[in-house]
């Protein structure tokens, strides 16, 4: 008989409640994502341009970067077409690489109004030139840039990992498997003190690629919505304390193993530590009893490790390694599931 098939009291009693909590984390992940103040270069010609340069759009997007000495750097990316064959262009008299008619240049803004002095200079040596001018919007890119960051509230992660699988039954099942998952978070503060936080996630095996039997595949689903709250810091170290619920699920050929519809509460400590201004780690632990406090024996237990590095702009970038064990009883059924799993993600 298929383990499965050992439980069906929890068919019955997640059923009213699986698709409500996916659709939760859905629809947190795909809400309320405001759009960040971007800072733009409007460019303006002169009265007379010069002939065959011309630009692939009035507006071009500045960029903030952070230098090693921790100072700010504005940049701006242009790009366009210069279509005479028989003269070169130049920018402040230095060649400009153009490939195939195009080209696309790098310079720094330095106020609210930079001059970029571009030259063409053909077979005879004859020189033309145009002043071309950007004009920050807003004039103070900087600080609107900043405030932007300031004011983000939610952030939504994307990331690949390895995860090995082991999985065993009292029907005599045991089955080892190493593949590759995916998953998709979101977060959001939920007050301007940012000590109340939303957070959501899904994650699913979907492509496994070795195992100890190989006419068999093993996925697993799962999903966590969860409540936290800033408990406060100490020695350096950030304490949070998070609640919620879980969904996890299994899919292998014809139900041979695994587990279907286990949903239930979960408690969730985490604490982080800065280690420099850009980069942090963090640890939680996670304890969730699949048939409420009254039975402890059956219950997923995890704990994790991550590096974060944040870029004061643009992607941030994680390394985790977890590992949880799902223990369950259920009438006939007793199933363990240990995974270790090493990802990496990006949030944005």
């Amino acid at each position: 008989m298929p383990t499965q098939a050992l439980f069906p009291r929890m068919k019955w009693m997640a059923r009213g409640l699986v698709s409500p909590l996916v659709a939760a984390v859905i629809v947190l992940c795909a809400s309320d994502v405001e759009a960040a103040v971007r800072p733009q270069a409007v460019v303006g010609r002169a009265a007379k341009p010069l002939a065959g340069l011309k630009f692939s759009s009035q507006r071009f997007p500045i960029i903030i970067r952070e230098k090693s000495d921790g100072q700010f750097q504005l940049l701006v990316r242009i790009a366009g077409r210069f279509e005479s064959r028989k003269s070169k262009l130049l920018l402040d008299f230095e060649p400009v690489a153009v490939e195939g008619g195009q080209f696309e240049i790098e310079r720094a803004i330095r106020d609210a109004t930079t001059a970029l002095e571009f030259s063409t200079v053909n077979l005879t040596g004859q020189i033309q030139t145009e002043t071309v001018m950007l004009k920050s919007d807003p004039p103070n890119p900087v600080r609107e840039i900043l405030k932007s960051l300031q004011a983000e509230t939610s952030s939504i992660g994307v990331g690949l990992s390895g995860a090995l699988m082991n999985y065993q039954d009292n029907a005599g099942e045991k089955f080892q498997q190493f593949g590759i998952a995916g998953k998709l978070s979101y977060s959001k503060f939920l007050t301007s003190n940012r000590r109340h936080v939303a957070a959501a996630n899904i994650y699913r095996t979907f492509l496994p690629l070795s195992g100890n039997d190989t006419g068999l595949r093993f996925y697993l689903l799962g999903a966590n919505l969860r409540y936290g709250y800033f408990l406060g810091q100490s020695a350096g170290w950030r304490f949070w304390i998070y609640g919620g619920y879980f969904y996890t699920t299994t899919f292998s050929p014809g139900g041979r193993i695994g587990f279907t519809n286990l949903l239930g509460p979960q408690i969730y400590p985490m604490a982080s530590r800065q280690l420099s201004r850009r980069d942090s780690i963090s640890t939680y632990f996670k304890f969730a009893p699949l048939y409420g406090l009254g039975d402890l024996s059956s219950r997923e237990m995890a704990y994790g490790v991550s590096y974060t590095y944040r870029p004061l702009t643009g992607l941030s970038m994680s390394l985790s390694l977890d590992y949880s064990q799902i223990r369950l009883s259920a009438g006939q059924a007793d199933i363990r599931l240990g995974s270790t799993v090493l990802g990496y993600s990006v949030g944005f």
